[in-house]
């Protein structure tokens, strides 16, 4: 799986955004279900697809944020 990926140090209550150009699907992970997800491993996350621009999401409560951001699905990865 391709994927595009950023940090963020966010309090409860931040807004963290990301700008998409096309219907895909925007994860925001804790760094333990981050650390799960690249290793192909069952992780909880918030998100989900989007079809707009740009994707806000409501940090529920203070951690470390990884935002990722998957380049076409697992059997039809995008470059």
């Amino acid at each position: 799986m391709k994927f595009l990926h950023k940090t963020y140090d966010a309090k409860k209550k931040e807004i963290i955004e990301v700008e998409i150009d096309q219907p895909t699907k925007v994860k925001f992970l804790t760094a333990k279900e981050y650390k799960a997800y690249t290793q192909g491993r069952t992780h909880s996350y918030f998100g989900g697809t989007y079809e707009e621009s740009p994707v806000r999401f409501v940090v529920p409560y203070d951690a470390h944020w990884n935002v990722v951001v998957e380049k076409g699905t697992t059997r039809d990865p995008l470059a």
